[in-house]
């Protein structure tokens, strides 16, 4: 299964100041963390002004 959801990573954007969801991989029943959550400090850091 690639992903679920309506709004998986692919789909994520910020252009409303949301954070982009983690990315979490499963195989044989263990899970791994693939792609961590953004912070807040991630979207301001790319912000300018």
């Amino acid at each position: 299964m690639p992903c679920t959801g309506a709004y998986h990573h692919s789909m994520a954007s910020n252009r409303n100041m949301v954070r982009r969801p983690p990315v979490v991989a499963v195989r044989d029943g263990r899970a791994r963390l693939i792609i961590r959550r953004e912070t807040i400090e991630d979207l301001m850091a790319r912000d300018v002004g």
